[in-house]
This record gives C-alpha cells, structure tokens and sequence, in this order.
C-alpha cells in the first residue's frame, strides 16, 4: 500500500482521537438518558443540547475521514466496478430511443406478415388445360451463346442470361431484340500461339450466376473468376462499376435480397463508393456464404462444409443449399442458422441439394420453401418443422446417369406467395406442380416438352392485383448441365433461352 500524504495523515489522527474520546463519554452519556426517560416535565438544558450538536458535528467529520480513507484505499478492480456502473448508467437514457427503434421494426414485421397471409393465391389448377403446345409455339428463342447457357435473370422488361462462353447478354422480353452485349464471348477459335492473356483468363471465366435486385437498378454476375460484379442498368455501359472479390474458387449463386434499394452518388461514381442499402448473398465452391451491403464486405456466414449449390433469400435472410446435403436458414439478427436435412431414399443417395426456392415468408421465421438435388427427389419444407411436409421421390423419372438412377433436379422456383412451382431437369420437360390447401403434398399439374438441360427457370415479380398466375416463364436451356459435364451432350438441345407465355384457363 503507497504511503499516505501528511493530510490525510493527520485526519486519520484525528479520527481516533475521537473514537477514544467518544469511548469514555458513552457511558455518562447513557445515563443522563436514562434518567431523561423517566422525568418527563424535567426542562433540558440549552448546554445539553449544545453538547449533542458538537457531537453530531464531530460524527459528520469521523464520516467524511472515512470516506477520504476509503478513496485512498480504493483498488484497481473496485475503480472498474465504478467506472463500469456509471457508463451504464450514462447509457440509459440512449437505450430508450434502441426500443423504440426495436418496437418500429417489430411493427414492420408484423406488417409484412399479415400482408403475405392475406396475399396468398391458388391458380396452379388454370394451368390444366391443354394449351401448351401453343406455348410452345409462340414462344421466343435467346440464341446469341455459343457455350451452354448456365443462368437467367429478369428484370424490368429485361432478361439477362450467362454463358459457358463467357458472355453476358441482355434481351428485350417482348421482342426478343438484343439490347446490349454486356460481356462478350470467347474468340471462335482457339489461338494456341500468340494467345494474348487476356484471351487465357477469359476462358477461366465462366458466368454462372446472375441476379437483378428487386428495384430493377442493379445487376450481378459470378463465376469462375471468383468475382462478384455490378452493373448499373440506367447506364448504357458495359464495365462493371464494382467487382468484389474475397471468394476462394468459383461463384455458383447468388441472391439479392428482395425490397432493397440503393443509389450512386455522380460526384464519387470514378471511386465506386457505394452509398446504399443494397444486400447481395453470394456462396460458391469454399462452402461460405458472404453478405454484402453497399458494395462492401459485411460478413461470412460459416456453416456449410461443401460447396453452395443455391440461394435465394427475401426480407428475412438467405436461404442456401450445398453439396453437404443440407439446406440452411439464415437467421441474421440472430446470428444463428437452422439446418435441414433432406430424405436419403433411392438407389442413388443424395449428395448435393443443387436448387432452391422460397415460396412464401411471413416473417417471425416462418418460411416454407421447396429444395431438389441429385437424388431426384422434390421436397417442400416449413421452418418449423425439421423433416419435409411433402416429398416426391423421381420427380423427373429415372435414366440418367443410368437407367434405374434419377434424374438431377437442376432447377426449380416458385411463384411467391401461390400454390404454383416449376421444376427442371434432363428428362426434356419442364415440369409444373401444385400445393395441396393442406400444404401437405406436391401434385403435378402440366408439363412442358424442353429438349437439353434446364439450367435455370425464371418467373416475373408478382403484383399484388395479379391473381391469375405468371404470364410467362423464361428458361435456361442448354446441351450441358451448368456446373460440369457428368452425363451425355445433349446435341439436340438448343444453347438459348426461351420465353414461354403461359396460356390457362383465365388467359
């Protein structure tokens, strides 16, 4: 213990002085009380009552000596105590405008919930008719790849499709006209000698995921280059304003989360600062889901122990599939996931969840949301429940890679908010499936005859007043299935993507 100053010093001093002196008095001083006590009219005198002030006086200052001995004597661990309580104590009052904040969110939750249970619609059952050959003949055939075509997007009155041959295109829905080349495709020929670099890396760089943000503003690209990229679609050019990187090996999903906004500032647009709120999800081939905002890094988001297959994510977070047989709901307020495991049924076990799809999110973590893999097998889930409320096992029949295996699912997606999804595989069919009212059971409502492999499926946004279904489809069809070459080409399968007009009983 340090040695104490010569102040302090002497009121220690004092203090005992004191206590001694107030150790001889106590006794006398009882007594006189005593007989106090039983003479009731006895007038007390003014000098007693001096007395017991001066002692009251003197016990203020024993007090204070005290304290200033217990400042001198205050430890390390008791100053952090103190300081601790009062910085909470500081904090209180900000603490009050976080609940509000907290009770607002909590309202808009609410909100979207109730909207989504009101909004819900059944049409599947219009797609019965047998008015698909039409579709087929009027649909509008994409054929500016050369490679197979891996993924499609759509936007305002735009589709956007990526290719094995490294290209980027962008086409007008009602016409068919392309509207720009956003990245162009490799060279026809392969140039072995006085082949440039940039030639080299193109071939490395294959687009197989693409994505436009529920505003119609932004869009992205991934692929084997292991980079993200984003387009501002207002603007006629071709160079991407960000390329984020971070990820190890290839990009094979990516997801925008739906009611997201962003905007860039003309004055920084050379720097590429991002002033927004836009939230993008991307995973690929080491296992890690990553979470953007702005155009900058937020946070990865562990959990998966194989390459990500599939995302898709709305208001409440990303929900991902990957080749460790497991689908996974993000949960990022909470800094948590819940993980599902599909059925292991079938000749062929399963060993990757290739696709996903939200059906509806009602908010509070109440999701149901469709998942297929290459076991053949169609699942509808719920988030409350850990095993699938419907499976449909050979969805798409058997006979690849052999007779008695199924067939991969290689693409699904629904319709948000109905009983309607689309599934695709390599049977030459794009299949149709309707939700029981009971969300029980999966049933198959029409068929599509589509040659190839169907890579991606595509459907519009849907508006609150549209009750009648989606009025078209755009898919994906190419020779080869987008992330490799496990079975046989498909020679007789076009490179292109088609657009469908859906034609049902109401149309």
């Amino acid at each position: 213990m340090p040695p104490l100053s010569k102040k302090k010093h002497k009121l220690l001093l004092a203090a005992k002085r004191r206590r001694q002196t107030n150790a001889k008095v106590s006794p006398k001083k009882t007594k006189v009380t005593q007989e106090v006590a039983f003479e009731d009219d006895e007038e007390i005198s003014s000098s007693s009552s001096q007395a017991s002030e001066d002692e009251i006086e003197k016990d203020e200052d024993n007090t204070e000596a005290m304290d200033e001995l217990d400042d001198a004597e205050e430890t390390v661990e008791t100053k952090r105590l103190r300081l601790a309580r009062e910085y909470l104590d500081s904090q209180r009052g900000d603490n009050d405008g976080e609940e509000e904040e907290n009770d607002q969110a909590l309202g808009a939750r609410l909100a979207v919930q109730r909207e989504s249970e009101n909004s819900f619609v059944r049409v599947a059952e219009r797609f019965k008719t047998s008015l698909m050959d039409q579709c087929i003949s009027s649909a509008i055939r994409l054929k500016p790849h050369r490679g197979s075509v891996t993924c499609c997007c759509l936007g305002p009155q735009r589709v956007y499709s990526g290719s094995k041959d490294n290209s980027l295109y962008e086409h007008d829905i009602e016409t068919g006209r392309l509207v720009r080349e956003i990245i162009a495709r490799w060279p026809r020929s392969w140039i072995k000698q006085g082949e440039t670099l940039a030639d080299h890396q193109a071939r490395e760089a294959e687009i197989l995921a693409v994505a436009v943000s529920s505003d119609g503003r932004c869009l992205a690209a991934a692929g084997s280059d292991s980079l993200v990229h984003l387009w501002d679609i207002r603007k006629q050019n071709s160079q991407p304003i960000i390329s984020l990187s971070g990820h190890r090996g290839r990009i094979a999903a990516l997801a925008f989360q739906k009611n997201t906004t962003f905007s860039i500032d003309s004055a920084v647009d050379d720097s590429n600062q991002w002033f927004s709120k836009l939230v993008l999800f991307s995973g690929g081939d080491d296992a890690v889901v990553r979470h953007w905002q702005g155009g900058k890094f937020l946070e990865a988001l562990y959990g998966h122990e194989a390459p990500v297959r599939a995302l898709d994510c709305a208001a409440g977070g990303p929900l991902s599939t990957g080749a460790d047989r497991t689908v996974r709901s993000w949960k990022l307020r909470d800094e948590t996931h819940l993980v599902y495991r599909p059925k292991i049924k079938g000749p062929v076990p399963l060993t990757s969840v290739d696709s996903c799809s939200l059906l509806s999110d009602v908010g509070g973590g109440n999701r149901t949301f469709l998942t297929g893999g290459d076991d053949g097998a169609l699942s509808l889930w719920n988030t409350k429940r850990k095993k699938p409320i419907a499976y449909v096992p050979n969805a798409h029949g058997t006979g690849y890679p052999q007779a008695t295996s199924p067939r991969w699912i290689s693409a699904l997606t629904a319709w948000s908010n109905s009983d309607l999804c689309f599934s695709g595989s390599c049977d030459g069919f794009l299949r149709l499936w309707r939700i029981t009212e009971n969300n029980d059971d999966l049933l198959p409502v029409q068929q599509i005859s589509i040659p190839g492999y169907i890579n991606a499926i595509c459907l519009p946004s849907r508006s609150d007043n549209n009750t009648d279904g989606p009025p078209f489809v755009a898919v994906a069809a190419a020779r080869e299935h987008r992330l490799g070459r496990w079975g046989a080409t498909i020679k007789s399968a076009p490179n292109a993507v088609l657009i469908l007009p859906l034609l049902n009983s109401s149309s």
